[in-house]
């Protein structure tokens, strides 16, 4: 039998041509719907009801040292407040997702007033072959139109420094988080910057002095437009003030006479810190020395990915929605 024979035979048999039709439509179908379902993207939570938060929480647990992750009653706060339209932040939530797999997350107060977001966590699943393909970048570019919808110009972090006494493994995962976010931001045409200052996290009250000392820290700067790379004292001022006087005065828990207190132990810290200040000051691009709030896949050699160690501490906030700015 030829070619043509078969031809005739196959037309012969109508209800063979719709099952093979039939089947190739289906095919394409599921494989259409396939590529649909696993497309990456980024979920903005608005809700702590929203199923996405249990993983959201699960996987910060997953990413970070247990005594750096507060509460999920007390986030669950966070994100249900920040549809609180009368307050001058925003904590921001979302998730990167692909499917139904949750791949990462990010964490942000948004100071509208001050056109500055900070990062508070931030994190990829390290275990996901899927999650690591994607990376961070996804989440950091969410962040940054979020910001934008805001007006605001600005990035802050807090990042930890090299420790002499600390082990080698530890300070090489500092190094390799540093280079993973540097390039990060450099793909989204940022670039996060050292602030010149000798900069310590506060102490995060002054009730408990002894637990919670001063800690050396380095303040990173990431700019959403080109920078030139200085600033003005001035313009130093204000990312230290929002720091220091929108952040951690607001996540301060106690009040009357002790808040009072606190804050002008702030104030105390503030000018410490901006003691010697030029009126203008250079800006240093990020360098290996710092390690960003970020968890991600950046292996330092093929055999030696860094784990997932502390980004710099942070407190259990007990903020209420009714604190006053400074």
């Amino acid at each position: 039998m030829d070619i043509l024979d078969a031809l005739k035979n196959l037309i012969a048999m109508p209800e063979l041509v719709t099952t093979l039709v039939g089947s190739a439509t289906v095919a394409a179908g599921a494989w259409i719907a396939t590529r649909v379902r696993g497309r990456p993207r980024v979920k903005h939570l608005v809700s702590s009801t929203d199923e996405d938060f249990a993983e959201f929480y699960k996987l910060c647990l997953a990413s970070f040292d247990h005594d750096e992750v507060e509460p999920q009653s007390e986030m669950a706060r966070y994100l249900d407040d920040s549809q609180n339209k009368s307050q001058p932040f925003e904590d921001y939530f979302a998730v990167l997702k692909k499917g139904r797999q949750m791949c990462g997350l990010i964490n942000g107060t948004i100071y509208a007033n001050k056109r500055i977001g900070f990062i508070n966590y931030m994190a990829i699943d390290v275990d996901s072959p899927e999650a690591r393909s994607l990376g961070a970048a996804p989440l950091l570019r969410a962040f940054r139109s979020r910001l934008r919808q805001f007006g605001c110009d600005a990035i802050l972090y807090e990042t930890e420094v090299l420790g002499a006494n600390l082990p080698r493994a530890e300070n090489d995962a500092r190094r390799g988080r540093g280079r993973l976010f540097a390039r990060i931001a450099q793909g989204l045409k940022m670039t996060a910057f050292e602030l010149p200052l000798e900069y310590r996290q506060p102490k995060l009250s002054i009730l408990d002095g002894l637990e919670y000392p001063e800690v050396p820290l380095v303040l990173m700067y990431v700019p959403l437009q080109a920078q030139f790379p200085s600033v003005s004292r001035q313009k130093l001022e204000t990312l230290l003030s929002v720091v220091l006087f929108h952040w951690y005065l607001d996540i301060y828990d106690e009040e009357g006479a002790t808040r009072d207190a606190y804050s002008a132990y702030l104030s105390e810290l503030f000018d410490r810190l901006m003691t010697g200040v030029p009126e203008r000051v250079v800006l240093k691009p990020a360098t290996r020395n710092w390690s960003p709030p970020v968890r991600d896949h950046v292996p330092l050699s093929p055999e030696k990915p860094p784990k997932g160690l502390s980004p710099a501490r942070r407190r259990r906030r007990q903020r209420t929605t009714t604190t006053q700015k400074v």
